[in-house]
C-alpha cells in the first residue's frame, strides 16, 4: 500500500479513504491490513460492522456525510487531503511502518520535495537557545533544506519562524480545526514574528506547508527529517 505514484485517487475513493482512517478503531496499520484484505477501502467499510459483531464490539463507523462534512471544512481552509500512495505525499513519511494513510496539507506542497532536517526541542528554552535555533534553521534554510517542526512554542516556533522564507513544514498532530487555534498560533499572531498561518504565509507563492495528521495518527516531526535536538514532553499544541 505504500507504493507512490503520480496517479491521484478519485473523489469516491479519497472519501472511503477518510471513512475508513476515520472510523473508530482504526488506525494506520489496521487501516493497511483491511485495504490489503478487501481490495480498498470501500470493501474494508463494508466488513466493518460484520467484524465487529464478531468481536463483539459497538465502534462507529464513519459515515459517508461526516467525511464529506470533513472534506468541505477541509476545502474551506484551504486544506488538501493526499494518500499515501500519492505523489505528492512526503517520501520519507511514506517510508514510515506507520505512515497515516492519508494527511491533510495546507500551503506550498514544494517544499516537500526538498531535503528536510526536523528542528525541535524545549517549549521553555533559554534566550541563547532560542537564537541558536533561529539561526541554525536560517542557515539550513539558506543550504537549501525544508526545516520541519511540530509548531509547539519555544524552540520549534522559532525555527519555524527562521525558515518561512526559504522553507518550513509545521507538523500538527491533533485536528485540523483545533490546531489552527491552538495557543501557539494566536501567540505567532500576536508577536513580531512572521504569523502562520496567514494568508500571506500560505499563499501558493509562499513557502511554508502545514501538515494536519488528525487524532488517529501519532507522529513526531523526527519522521521526516534528521531531528536537531530532543523534546522532552509531548508537543504543546
Amino acid at each position: 500500500m505504500h507504493r507512490r505514484d503520480t496517479d491521484s485517487l478519485s473523489d469516491d475513493e479519497r472519501l472511503a479513504w477518510l471513512r475508513l482512517i476515520r472510523s473508530e478503531g482504526v488506525g494506520p496499520r489496521t487501516f493497511r491490513g483491511l485495504v490489503e484484505r478487501y481490495g480498498g477501502a470501500a470493501g474494508a467499510l463494508a466488513a466493518l460492522p460484520r467484524l465487529h459483531r464478531e468481536a463483539g464490539r459497538a465502534l462507529h463507523v464513519c459515515t459517508k456525510s461526516e467525511a464529506e462534512a470533513e472534506l468541505e471544512a477541509a476545502a474551506k481552509l484551504g486544506i488538501n487531503f493526499v494518500a499515501v500512495t500519492e505523489g505528492a505525499y512526503p517520501a520519507p513519511l511514506a517510508a514510515t511502518a506507520d505512515a497515516p494513510p492519508l494527511i491533510a496539507l495546507r500551503g506550498n506542497p514544494s517544499v516537500l520535495d526538498r531535503p528536510m532536517t526536523a528542528i525541535v526541542g524545549s517549549r521553555n528554552a533559554s534566550a541563547l537557545g532560542l537564537r541558536f535555533a533561529e539561526r541554525l534553521a536560517a542557515d539550513l534554510g539558506e543550504a537549501g533544506f525544508t526545516i520541519v517542526s511540530g509548531l509547539a512554542r519555544g524552540i520549534d516556533a522559532r525555527a519555524h519562524g527562521a525558515s518561512l522564507s526559504s522553507g518550513t513544514v509545521a507538523v500538527l498532530a491533533g485536528d485540523m480545526h483545533a490546531s489552527i487555534q491552538t495557543r501557539t498560533v494566536r501567540s505567532w499572531r500576536r508577536s513580531s514574528m512572521a504569523a502562520l498561518p496567514s494568508a500571506r504565509c500560505l499563499s501558493p507563492g509562499s513557502h511554508a506547508v502545514e501538515i494536519f495528521l488528525g487524532a488517529t495518527a501519532s507522529f513526531q516531526a523526527s519522521h521526516m527529517g534528521s531531528s536537531s535536538s530532543k523534546r522532552p514532553g509531548p508537543p504543546d499544541h
